[in-house]
Parts: structure tokens; C-alpha cells; sequence
């Protein structure tokens, strides 16, 4: 199988052609990450080498602080005239071709929640 390529148009610099190849076989993947090292990997080290956030990454003031800051600003904007179609999903039955427009939608309802289960690191 020939491996697709990406053509990305740089609206200045002209176009670049990126390579990938695809695994499209459904046999059972091992994620261990035994496979590309020969250092077993336990799961104290998985643990060991999750990401825990520091204070001193949230600007000096801690993530919580941080946090309520943030979705105080988006209910103030919220509740802006002009904020009404950014406050809640689009409506796909409405308009069903968004989602081949737009890959990432969000809409500043789901941030704020996101924000409240500590989604964003």
C-alpha cells in the first residue's frame, strides 16, 4: 500500500508534500510501550512519569485562581449581545454541514465546563 500524502498550501512559502503511512490492520496494538524499548516499563513508572501541574505554571497565582478567573471572564463575555451564537454548540440538525467546516468546534458553555472538571492541563 502506498503511503498518502499530505499536501499543506503555506498561503505565502508555496506548498509542502508530507509522507505518512497508515496501519489500517486490526490486530491488537500493544500500547505498553514494550515494543519500542527493551526496558520493561511498570505501572509505578507510568505513574512516576504522569503529568501532575505545578503551582508555578499558572502565573503565580495557582491553577484554581487561575481557573475561576477565567470562567469569570467567559460568563462576563457570555453575557455580551454579541456573544449569543458563541455561547452554546451549534445546532447540527440546524446546520448540517458544520461539522465539515469547522473540524474543532467548541463554543464557550463547553470551556467553562471544561474548565470546572479541570480538563485543560
Amino acid at each position: 500500500m502506498q503511503a498518502p500524502i499530505l499536501v499543506v498550501n503555506y498561503k505565502r512559502c508555496g506548498f509542502d508534500n508530507i509522507s505518512f503511512a497508515l496501519d489500517v490492520s486490526n490486530e491488537d496494538v500493544d500500547v505498553s510501550g514494550a515494543g519500542t524499548s527493551d526496558i520493561p516499563l511498570t505501572n509505578e513508572d507510568r505513574q512516576a512519569m504522569t503529568y501532575t501541574p505545578d503551582d508555578s505554571e499558572w502565573f503565580n497565582e495557582g491553577r484554581e485562581e487561575m481557573i475561576q478567573r477565567v470562567m469569570a471572564g467567559i460568563e462576563a463575555v457570555c453575557l455580551l449581545r454579541f456573544a449569543g451564537l458563541f455561547v452554546w454548540p451549534v445546532d447540527v440538525q440546524a446546520y448540517p454541514d458544520y461539522w465539515t467546516i469547522v473540524a474543532f468546534p467548541t463554543d464557550l458553555n463547553t470551556i467553562k465546563e471544561r474548565l470546572e472538571n479541570k480538563f485543560y492541563r
